[in-house]
């Protein structure tokens, strides 16, 4: 699971894969990747998350935004090394 979050110019930012809103429905204005943040979540976390509200489920990427984000994850030197291993594992 990765973080969408706001681009704020004035404060460093992952600047591997920003997104627009031309990108997807949720995003409203500039927004980067948070890949520093990213971490695997099982599925039973994730309903939990879901069903408390903490986590909020929204329409799929493109292929080609989802591919641009996971391709981050290789590039970005802000991903730690057990989610890189994760995402070379499964995500390819």
């Amino acid at each position: 699971m990765v973080n969408i979050s706001s681009l704020l110019k004035e404060s460093h930012f992952d600047e591997t894969c920003v997104l627009g809103s031309q990108d997807h429905q949720f995003i409203k204005h500039d927004s980067y990747v948070f890949y520093k943040k990213a971490d695997i979540y099982g599925a039973e976390r994730v309903n939990l998350g879901l069903a408390d509200g903490s986590l909020s489920s929204y329409a799929s990427f493109t292929e080609r935004v989802f591919k641009r984000i996971l391709d981050g994850f290789e590039i970005s030197d802000e991903t730690k090394p057990k989610i890189l291993k994760f995402c070379n594992k499964y995500c390819k």
